[in-house]
């Protein structure tokens, strides 16, 4: 790669790592909400096998909640919600019969009332 492009590159996804821009910032956006997406699809596949929780997929996602429009902030804390409703989100503590342990869904409480 040319040495110019190399750095014009570079300066662009060091923009969108500081999210320093109104474009970094929407393109930060929808890296939140796309994966988002894909494990509706999937109902939850990839973060039950890389052991992702409800409450990383939060922190994940407060970008979304403190700086996208309104719409776009409702609409995830609801695929979240439904998401977590669903034990689509990994969870270590299983109680006797399999299902996911109460202490797993607290999240759904703080996602439903904001």
């Amino acid at each position: 790669m040319p040495l110019e492009q190399e750095a014009e590159y570079t300066g662009l996804w060091q923009e969108f790592e500081r999210m320093d821009s109104n474009e970094a910032l929407c393109a930060a956006i929808v890296d939140r909400v796309q994966p988002l997406t894909l494990n509706i699809c999937t109902e939850g596949m990839m973060w039950h096998k890389h052991k992702v929780t409800v409450d990383k997929v939060l922190k994940r996602n407060k970008i979304v909640f403190d700086s996208a429009p309104e719409i776009i902030s409702k609409y995830v804390r609801k695929i979240i919600a439904e998401a977590s409703e669903n034990q689509y989100f990994y969870c270590d503590e299983k109680k006797d019969d399999g299902t996911v342990d109460d202490n797993c869904l607290e999240q759904n409480i703080f996602i439903k009332l904001s």
